[in-house]
């Protein structure tokens, strides 16, 4: 009578060991490459998000604006508001867009003199004339370095912004905005947008004795 046989023999246990470790390393190779794709899909939605609304609240800022009163290839300076109506340009009155490389960003820098007595705000919040404020080097210096600054970003993981305005300020109309963000993994992404400033107040800036000047008597908000 032939016996029946219920054990594996070392040769199938090893085969079938062989089989499962390689059936398992299948099944977390494709877990870990769905996990990577899902991570890198996941990164390029937020970098795209990112983008789109950067650009859409710098669109949102230059829409507002009355003067662009100077330009670097990376910074910008707005006249927002005339917020005491005297037709003249007050620091606190102006916003500087600029690209911070330090610290990988996009940031918006303004002037606020609020948490001072009135005399004292006052005289730090005299009206500047336009010409002080066509050099970008100059004002963009004064925003970002005064003790009164605030200043908040933009976007993060920024490698690279630029601004151009046409024509030249203080009489754009408008601006050429560019921004590039970098992923966690090293890919770029570059946002290009055009926004225009606020239509007539151009028409108040005028040239006396070689330099720009606001017609303040003409002027209106």
């Amino acid at each position: 009578m032939r016996r029946t046989r219920h054990a594996f023999t070392i040769i199938e246990l090893t085969m079938a060991i062989a089989i499962t470790a390689i059936t398992g390393l299948s099944i977390a190779g494709v877990a870990v490459t769905i996990s990577n794709a899902y991570a890198s899909s996941s990164d390029t939605h937020q970098t795209l998000q990112a983008g789109q609304s950067v650009i859409r609240n710098i669109q949102a800022i230059i829409n507002k604006t009355k003067l662009v009163t100077s330009v670097s290839k990376d910074g910008i300076v707005l006249w927002c508001v005339d917020s005491n109506e005297d037709g003249q340009i007050n620091p606190s009155e102006l916003v500087a867009l600029y690209y911070d490389p330090q610290n990988r960003q996009l940031r918006t820098a303004v002037l606020s003199y609020s948490s001072l007595d009135s005399e004292l705000s006052n005289t730090l919040d005299a009206s500047m004339p336009l010409s002080w404020t066509t050099n970008y080097s100059f004002i963009g210096s004064y925003i970002k370095t005064n003790n009164a600054v605030v200043s908040q970003p933009l976007a993060d993981n920024v490698v690279a912004a630029s601004f151009q305005a046409m024509p030249d300020p203080p009489t754009s109309v408008n601006i050429l905005v560019q921004v590039t963000l970098q992923e966690t993994d090293g890919d770029l992404f570059t946002f290009r947008s055009s926004a225009s400033t606020r239509a007539g107040s151009q028409s108040q800036v005028a040239v006396a004795d070689g330099e720009f000047v606001l017609t303040s008597g003409e002027y209106r908000k």
